[in-house]
């Protein structure tokens, strides 16, 4: 008798959950996914410095080399794409919430992970030779692209969309207070939370997220509201904050 053999793909089988999601009464992030608090840990257990301190020449809000000690790749485990399993994991993500938008804005905690697998693809496109964290020097520069393309899409979509008048004085007297303010919720909660992350770890790779999020929220900002933004970057400056550097020299 023969038999034949189906092989599905990752993503073949996350499209069918979903498809499959009335029959199956599975909510496809809580119930497939890790936890939020989980994939967090496994990005900050990954060296956040650039592959190459060239990049520097290409983003010169890089750091020099003498800011930072590059940090040894730890051994990994990468799949025949060339995948990590941050990058396998983030893909599958990505690739669930770009196709249910509400869902995206329900879960704005995986824009963070988005925006850094976007850096590291990116990277890794600039300098093919260097070592890559989340991807080894084989993976394909289309799917490099296709993830930087689908990274763009979907925080375009998060990022855009009319505001509370009050939005940006109540995330920045969060942040400057150091408390948790019950009005916010969605994109606000994500961008306190997300500086407050900066103020702690204070690396590169949160740097790059935080720049590339303030460069879509502060482009078309009013003039009160961009007071208060240089007010929250001065005072964090002092404290030597390198990602909220970022956010004065945006403002500048």
């Amino acid at each position: 008798m023969f038999y034949s053999r189906l092989v599905c793909s990752p993503e073949q089988i996350l499209r069918l959950i979903s498809e499959s999601q009335p029959i199956l009464d599975v909510d496809i992030i809580h119930d497939i996914f890790p936890s939020s608090g989980e994939v967090d840990k496994m990005l900050g257990a990954m060296p956040s410095d650039p592959i190459d301190a060239s990049l520097a020449v290409l983003d010169p809000l890089l750091p020099p080399p003498s800011v930072y000690c590059r940090a040894p790749i730890p051994a990994q485990i990468y799949d025949t794409q060339g995948y990590s399993a941050y990058a396998r994991l983030v893909c599958a993500l990505l690739q669930v919430l770009i196709e249910d938008r509400q869902a995206a804005r329900r879960n704005f905690w995986a824009l963070r992970h988005f925006l850094a697998l976007s850096i590291y693809a990116d990277d890794l496109l600039q300098i093919p030779t260097a070592p890559s964290v989340a991807f080894q020097q084989h993976t394909s520069g289309k799917d490099l692209r296709n993830i930087i393309t689908m990274v763009h899409q979907i925080t375009t979509y998060l990022l855009t969309f009319p505001m509370d008048s009050g939005f940006h004085l109540k995330v920045v007297t969060a942040v400057c207070e150091g408390r948790s303010d019950v009005s916010l919720a969605g994109l606000g909660e994500f961008l306190a939370d997300l500086i407050t992350v900066s103020k702690g770890d204070d690396n590169v790779m949160d740097s790059r997220i935080l720049r590339r999020v303030l460069q879509h929220l502060l482009s078309e900002v009013g003039m009160d509201e961009a007071d208060q933004w240089m007010i929250l970057a001065r005072k964090l400056e002092k404290t030597g904050v390198y990602d909220i550097k970022l956010c004065y020299r945006h403002l500048h």
